[in-house]
């Protein structure tokens, strides 16, 4: 016997929003979309990469803040068109969502 089809499925974007939570770097050159950072976080270049962003988005999703939060999770996510196009897809409100529970 199979499991539920709901049960089977899961959507992608959740994944590349916890992915960019734990990548963690100090090394400039490993952040891909680097004018997107220092348009934003400049700090984040040389001090946690995507994790860096990512932090502040969690803070503005409790802050109810889902524009800034749905920017940064998306400036993360910039290098893979893929995951850009599922976050998009999801929109704010589910990905706060999701972001509020960390």
């Amino acid at each position: 016997m199979s499991a539920p089809l709901d049960a089977q499925w899961k959507p992608d974007w959740p994944k590349h929003c916890d992915a960019c939570l734990g990548y963690y770097t100090s090394n400039p050159a490993e952040v891909h979309c680097q004018g997107d950072y220092t348009a934003t976080y400049p700090e984040c270049l040389a001090g946690g990469g995507r994790a860096c962003p990512m932090a502040r988005a969690v803070g503005a999703a409790k802050a109810d803040d889902r524009d800034k939060a749905f920017k940064l999770t998306r400036i993360c996510q910039g290098h893979d068109g893929t995951a850009h196009e599922h976050l998009k897809a999801a929109g704010p409100r589910a990905v706060c969502g999701h972001l509020m529970a960390k």
